[in-house]
């Protein structure tokens, strides 16, 4: 009997060796021409800006928290005061070296989306055999919206990689009973875990997740969840009292649950292209209505049978994302994608397996070329070459420079785009009130002692709000500078 199966074992063994090593390769093919396709320049997006701020702060000794940046009471959605402190850890080695040079800065994010994929050939091959788990590995390196993606610096890649990493080192340690009672693989767990809530906050539903588990399948907390739960949780509180807490995210929530359902039905609709001119809308819906129905069967099959946490991980986190309507966004959907592609290709072998092979075999053939249509229709939009706008806008590094040498380092601003004005030029800045309310903006900024207010030209819903503010209270303002699409106003004293 050992003689029999022992070429099957190490034929198998071998054919997954093969696929590892193919993802690996895949991950450096990705890392190579990422990097090579590397943008100047930065979006105007605010985001960015207070992670390098606190990369700043922490290769200077300086307060984490000391950004500049001031919370608007009236504005909360736009950002909290302060973000999880992993990934600016990451980048403050870099800005301690390099300063404010985008092209180094973005590079721990190719190299974080680059490994993610072994990581998501180890998830797929699980659930698959090997070949399709490398075919789907295949289409998540060549996800184009990483190609896009890659030039901001933001902690997605981070939190995707610690993401996929926490479901898989929980997923093995559930289906393995011999691993899961080890204090090692809990320990490991409770820090992947801690480690994506410290990248960015939605990583909680992680140990949520893993308790609310145990208690539905064992009826009590196992000792893995005990540890690895216990781990996350010290390591919570250390966060949370020492660096940065909830309490901003907290006071942004809101709740439109019809808003929140159609942004992510969009961003859904738009996972394998944005196009929508002409034929190409048609293949995309098909091939997201596709991708999506089979996932879904995929997702529930693996649901019901409730062998690990990793399905209530998943689901845990869209119903955060459908709750959390304070920002909602495209790229908070990212952390589902990968798994689309594993359910998808589980509903298919589920269809294979009910026995509608030869509908299963042209779903699959069909769904490829349809999603590599997809895939080519995106490529085709990308654009190499500087990111234009953003922070290359004609006329910003002036109104910084003229900002450094005219105003005091304790003058406060009140601009569109605080984040960034701080970040370039050390003052403190905050946003008007969202509703663009003339006589709020002025109370608002005499609260915090408002010095100087930034208007632009370029921004048409920036230039409605300061012109209605200016007509009411602009005899109270005086212009100390302009140029092509900026101008500085002086509040009276």
């Amino acid at each position: 009997m050992y003689s029999v199966s022992q070429p099957v074992e190490t034929d198998r063994s071998s054919l997954l060796r093969i696929g590892f090593i193919a993802s690996i390769g895949l991950a450096l093919l990705v890392t190579a021409f990422f990097l090579a396709e590397r943008r100047p320049g930065q979006d105007w997006g605010g985001d960015f800006a207070l992670y390098i701020s606190h990369a700043r702060n922490l290769s200077e000794g300086r307060p984490y928290a000391s950004t500049g940046y001031i919370v608007d009471p009236y504005f909360r959605s736009l950002s909290p005061a302060t973000y999880p402190p992993l990934f600016p850890l990451v980048l403050a080695p870099l800005f301690a070296r390099y300063g404010l040079d985008y092209q180094i800065l973005k590079i721990p994010g190719i190299l974080f989306f680059a490994g993610t994929i072994p990581v998501f050939f180890c998830l797929a091959r699980r659930r698959l055999p090997v070949v399709r788990a490398l075919v789907i590995t295949v289409l998540w390196a060549a996800w184009p919206f990483a190609l896009s993606f890659k030039d901001l610096i933001l902690p997605d890649f981070l939190y995707l990689l610690l993401w996929m990493l926490t479901i898989w080192v929980v997923e093995r340690a559930y289906e393995n009973p011999a691993e899961s009672g080890t204090a090692g693989a809990a320990l490991l767990a409770g820090i992947l875990m801690f480690g994506a809530y410290a990248t960015r906050s939605a990583g909680i539903v992680a140990p949520v997740a893993v308790i609310a588990y145990d208690c539905v399948r064992f009826r009590k907390i196992s000792r893995f969840g005990l540890i690895s739960v216990g781990t996350f949780g010290v390591l919570f509180v250390g966060q949370n009292v020492l660096i940065h807490n909830e309490s901003s995210y907290l006071q942004m929530f809101t709740l439109d649950f019809v808003k929140t359902a159609g942004i992510y039905q969009y961003a859904l609709s738009t996972v394998l292209t944005t196009e929508s001119a002409g034929w190409i809308r048609v293949v995309r819906l098909v091939a997201t209505a596709g991708m999506t129905l089979f996932a879904v069967l995929g997702f529930a099959l693996h649901f019901r049978r409730f062998r690990s946490p990793a399905e209530t991980i998943l689901a845990a986190y869209l119903l955060l994302l459908l709750l959390w309507s304070s920002g909602a966004g495209n790229r908070y959907f990212m952390p589902l994608v990968p798994f689309l592609f594993i359910y998808m290709a589980l509903g298919l072998q589920e269809l294979r397996d009910l026995a509608f092979r030869h509908m299963a075999f042209s779903a699959e053939w069909a769904l490829a070329a349809l999603i590599l249509i997809c895939y080519g229709a995106e490529y085709a939009k990308f654009q190499p070459g500087p990111i234009p706008g953003g922070i290359s806008t004609s006329g910003f590094a002036d109104l910084c420079q003229y900002i450094e040498d005219h105003t005091n380092r304790d003058d406060v601003f009140i601009y569109e785009n605080p984040r960034v004005l701080s970040l370039y030029t050390g003052r403190s800045a905050a946003v008007y009130p969202e509703s663009g309310d003339p006589q709020l903006m002025w109370d608002f900024s005499r609260s915090v002692h408002a010095r100087y207010l930034v208007a632009t030209n370029f921004l048409a819903a920036d230039e409605q709000v300061t012109s209605r503010f200016l007509q009411q209270f602009g005899s109270g303002l005086r212009l100390t500078y302009s140029n092509a699409n900026f101008r500085l106003y002086a509040f009276a004293e």
